[in-house]
């Protein structure tokens, strides 16, 4: 025979609401935890980002035809 398990269902046993204060601190944490995050992910994308700017090796193949335009005129 086959007995099915029975759960049992006391009204003396209600769930209570966690501690304000665990509650915030734990909020605190995850949020503290998460900029942390944010700025490690921004300077791991920027730390091989040029600091100077454009450099006259940088230009563009446009700018090149541009010149080599204004020099036949």
């Amino acid at each position: 025979m086959i007995e099915a398990a029975v759960i049992p269902n006391s009204p003396n046993e209600g769930w209570e609401l966690p501690s304000r204060g665990v509650v915030g601190m734990a909020c605190l944490i995850v949020a503290e935890a998460a900029i942390f995050i944010i700025f490690v992910v921004a300077y791991v994308f920027y730390i091989g980002k040029s600091v100077s700017g454009p450099t006259a090796e940088g230009r563009t193949h446009a700018a090149d035809l541009r010149d080599d335009l204004s020099a036949v005129e």
